[in-house]
């Protein structure tokens, strides 16, 4: 199964079911509200953390992979309660310890107490880092390393590129990303 907090979809390629963890009424509920003037303080029936913990204790769930330490600390209450593996991969932005919010660079972006619980999460769960930069930044706090995989993004590469005829009007490419020698770009 797949969970998401706004999923497009009821299944992933019409086999795999997607379960939608929201806690309250969708954006779209909202919006609608909004436009006719009603308040929009409509209080949840069911919680993403009561959606997600039935999903994880279903018959068939043996693991859970969850993307972003910030989205597994959401759930730190489930994590403890129940004895299905648990791997989160970190991404590098979540593993920045001094990352500052984009309205205001003054302040942190995590909680004060998010690098210790995050530390207390290494013991209940293996982390998956996108790189080596990724695994060192979670052992230089302590992790244990037994604690971290390493599985880097993308696709493997040949030593050479494919020689490609030359185009007249030429190629210009826009690369998106951090300009660090890991990401290769």
């Amino acid at each position: 199964a797949i969970a998401a907090v706004d999923p497009t979809e009821l299944s992933w390629r019409n086999r795999i079911p997607v379960v939608a963890l929201r806690d309250s009424p969708s954006r779209l509920i909202r919006r609608l509200l909004r436009r006719l003037g009603a308040p929009v303080c409509l209080k949840p029936r069911v919680t993403a953390a009561e959606i997600l913990r039935n999903a994880v204790e279903g018959q068939r769930i043996t693991a859970v992979l969850v993307h972003y330490l910030q989205f597994a600390l959401q759930f730190e209450d489930l994590w403890a309660k129940t004895s299905k593996e648990l791997f989160v991969h970190c991404h590098g932005y979540d593993v920045t310890w001094d990352l500052r919010s984009h309205e205001d660079p003054s302040r942190a972006f995590f909680p004060k107490d998010y690098l210790a619980r995050v530390r207390r999460l290494s013991k209940r769960a293996i982390f998956i880092a996108n790189s080596e930069s990724t695994a060192r930044r979670l052992e230089d706090t302590g992790i244990s390393r037994e604690r971290i995989r390493t599985k880097y993004l993308g696709v493997p590469v040949p030593d050479s590129p494919p020689i490609r005829p030359a185009r007249i009007d030429g190629l210009e490419i826009l690369y998106l990303g951090r300009l660090v020698a890991f990401k290769g770009p």
